[in-house]
């Protein structure tokens, strides 16, 4: 009877079997999946919340409030899983509200991932006619070991690891036959998928571009090449406008960053692919024999032991037999004879080839648009899952060729020995406790003897703001979240729908970004932002405590914070009515006091070629380039205005004191610019030079002005001050036509300097009328 089919049963045999282990796996995440949570702190919290924010608070599909406020940001850019999210929201405003659930469903959605990894793992096998229990184990043993295991902790959307072996079998379908219901099946999965994360849909796509080259390759004809265009383009194509279509549908933004950082720093690596960093055994070999260097799971995508072995063992047979004989054994399938040589192109480009080889970076310009698809090392997974089913199938194919019963043991024990171990110790090291937090269950929270809202009135507030201020996404400047500030200034959101000035995301506005980073610096002008929002509701001000002090380098908030109502404190957080207007004071204080130090020092400085310096020993260096003529200018008749180089000389001379501090005045107004760093170098008397300094000004930005200038600082120490000193701007990772700088000053480390220059003051290299 059909029912009794084996394939049937081992079919459910599979499913009842990756559900246990799942279960075993992420046991407290499934007991308790509403109140388990992989991650507090990072992405993964941001996944969290973004998600519940859409689900119960945003006004439409679209667009995401909870953040970035009062813009807010279209949701492909949040990491909220749109057509997650907007499912449960759908669900919840029309069918029956779900939202209260949105953790467990996020959790569970993730975990039941891996179940239909192993089904479609299965379904390959299948279809490659292994037999059912090694199908089964292979099936189980591939899904622990595969690399997105390890996205649970902060990467949810990418966490999905059935997607890419679901196209490796709708690619299988296809050699077999050409159909054009498969193709849009395929184009409605990749839309789908695009919007767990879109790198889904570049893998996908390449995926399908390569394999579609070797096919057309192995099957050339005139027919051919238009029929597999039009299956391309429903595949692809179809996808890739729709989604062009959803993601501009809506938004308004037109200065997203066009270059993001980090295109090769996020590619795979050789180790990261051939061997294991989270197995005792090459642990063992990398302490012991051979050194394997550090990486992060951006760089790794281990095949598995015995994977590694068989490309070993199959590169010194093609070499033994000079490169006559085909690189695999067994390679009757078609679906295998065109993946071989896809999957290693795509393992070719997740290792950054060609723009590793020597003089090939400059192709990195021409990317266009695929620049923002950074994750190399992402596109390894069509590696690791192409290169498993070649691996697993060929060993079959070796052990049922074999003569004698105990040598097809010696082929097959090892070696699902081997990947039983692996992904046992794999699945093991990506497992990390569930994080708990009381606050973020409302009914408990509500009861707690440090509930926050009990005697504030919610609905008096328009928006929070973080304090340390964070802001992450804008590909430009970099101001994370320290400690539990992320998670203590959304929970106002994850409650009752307060949005927040504060930003994590991806790909943020440079024009908004630029608007909304003052908040994290000194007060040197008013946020002008705070004038422009929708209403003059006071906002709700959240501190972390314990990471306020960490922030002090760029703004202890004292003088912000003199406007601030106390609402709520305890040993962790603060919570602070702030009126609108309250930087517009913080800027006057700052402003007095900066006044009033001048005044100080025109009686108790020493007059020093116009500067008032504390002593007369205080030696100092300015350079107002007042003498150079620019298109941008941030003070005096000039600024230092060069054509882009990837290293541009700036000034050489001696330093003042061993210690310095070096400040200047960048400008950052558009995308890119805030990119810019110094480099000091130190030249003895022989000539030799030694690298002094090397700022990130991205980082070391401590204040911006309307006009789109950052005040940049850092220290700069010599060995010898009879030492010259070469200063460089260096403008990696940059695509623009001309830089600018301004108003260049080198103090004695710990000691302040005024000067007057027109109407206007000049404090340590900061400018007040």
């Amino acid at each position: 009877m059909k029912y009794l089919n084996p394939k049937i049963i081992g079919f459910f045999l599979l499913v009842l079997l990756s559900i246990t282990l799942v279960y075993l796996r992420f046991k407290p995440y499934v007991d308790q999946p509403n109140s388990s949570f992989f991650d507090l702190y990072s992405d993964g919290f941001k996944n969290y919340a973004t998600t519940i924010y859409h689900i119960k608070f945003d006004s439409t599909y679209m667009h995401y409030e909870g953040m970035n406020y009062p813009y807010g940001e279209h949701v492909l850019f949040t990491d909220c899983q749109p057509i997650l999210s907007n499912t449960l929201k759908f669900i919840s405003r029309n069918i029956v509200d779900v939202s209260d659930y949105t953790v467990a469903i996020v959790n569970l959605t993730m975990l039941f991932s891996f179940v239909l990894c192993s089904i479609f793992l299965y379904l390959i096998f299948n279809r490659l006619k292994l037999p059912i229990w090694y199908n089964i184990l292979i099936s189980l043993g591939l899904t622990f070991l595969a690399p997105q295991l390890y996205r649970v902790i902060g990467h949810y959307g990418l966490a999905h690891s059935f997607v890419v072996p679901a196209m490796l079998y709708f690619l299988m379908r296809f050699e077999e036959k050409r159909s054009w219901t498969l193709s849009a099946v395929t184009a409605v999965f990749i839309i789908l998928t695009a919007q767990l994360h879109f790198y889904f849909f570049a893998i996908s796509a390449v995926m399908i571009t390569v394999y579609f080259f070797f096919y057309w390759l192995r099957n050339f004809s005139g027919q051919l090449t238009g029929k597999l265009a039009l299956h391309y383009g429903i595949q692809v194509f179809t996808p890739l406008i729709f989604l062009q279509l959803w993601s501009n549908w809506g938004d308004t933004v037109r200065d997203r960053p066009s270059l993001p950082l980090g295109f090769l720093d996020f590619r795979a690596f050789a180790e990261g692919i051939f061997t294991g960093s989270k197995i005792p055994f090459w642990q063992w070999i990398d302490r012991n024999i051979i050194d394997i260097r550090d990486l992060n799971m951006e760089n790794e995508a281990f095949v598995g032991t015995v994977a590694t072995i068989f490309a070993l063992g199959m590169i010194i047979r093609w070499s033994i037999r000079r490169f006559h004989k085909p690189f695999l054994p067994y390679v009757e399938s078609d679906f295998l004879r065109n993946l071989f040589p896809a999957i290693f192109i795509i393992l070719l480009f997740s290792l950054g080839l060609p723009f590793t080889l020597p003089g090939m970076s400059s192709l990195l310009d021409h990317l266009g648009p695929f620049r923002q698809f950074r994750g190399l090392g992402r596109f390894a997974w069509a590696f690791y899952f192409g290169w498993n089913i070649i691996v697993w199938y060929s060993l079959y194919q070796l052990a049922a060729n074999a003569k004698k019963n105990w040598i097809k043991g010696l082929i097959l024990v090892p070696a699902l020995s081997l990947l039983a171990y692996e992904s046992f110790y794999f699945a093991k090291a990506s497992y990390f406790p569930p994080w708990k937090d009381e606050r973020l269950i409302k009914s408990r929270f509500e009861t707690s003897e440090n509930y926050w809202f009990k005697n504030i009135d919610i609905d008096r507030y328009q928006a929070v703001l973080p304090i340390p201020y964070y802001h992450i996404g804008s590909e430009n400047f970099e101001f994370g979240p320290l400690g539990d500030q992320l998670r203590f200034s959304l929970i106002p959101g994850w409650h009752f729908g307060i949005p927040s000035l504060g930003v994590f995301m991806s790909r943020n506005s440079h024009t908004q970004t630029l608007e909304h980073l003052p908040l994290a610096l000194y007060p040197y002008r008013p946020v002008e932002l705070l004038s422009r929002l929708p209403n003059q509701k006071p906002l709700l001000v959240v501190i972390d405590r314990v990471q306020r002090g960490n922030a002090a380098a760029k703004n202890d908030y004292s003088y912000l914070m003199r406007q601030g109502k106390l609402l709520y404190a305890d040993d962790l957080v603060e919570l602070y009515e702030l009126s609108l207007d309250a930087t517009i004071k913080a800027a006057e204080f700052w402003r007095n006091d900066v006044l009033n130090g001048w005044n100080y020092a025109r009686q108790h400085f020493v007059l020093k070629n116009s500067f008032y310096v504390p002593d007369s020993s205080t030696a100092l260096i300015q350079v107002d380039f007042d003498d150079q003529k620019s298109e941008k200018i941030y003070q005096g008749k000039g600024a230092f205005e060069a054509p882009l180089e990837k290293v541009i000389p700036v000034w050489e001379g001696k330093l003042p004191s061993v210690s310095n501090t070096l400040s200047v005045w960048v400008y950052m107004g558009e995308d890119q610019h805030p990119r810019i760093n110094f480099k000091g170098w130190e030249i003895d008397t022989e000539g030799n030079e030694k690298l002094i300094a090397h700022n990130g000004s991205r980082f070391d930005v401590k204040a911006l002005d309307s006009k789109g200038w950052g005040y940049v600082e850092f220290p700069i120490s010599v060995s010898n001050l009879e030492h010259r000193v070469r200063l460089e701007l260096e403008c990696k990772q940059m695509l623009v036509d001309k830089v600018w700088i301004d108003e260049l000053l080198i103090r004695p480390q710990g000691k302040s300097v005024f000067s007057q220059q027109g109407d206007w003051v000049m404090y340590d290299n900061y400018w007040f009328r």
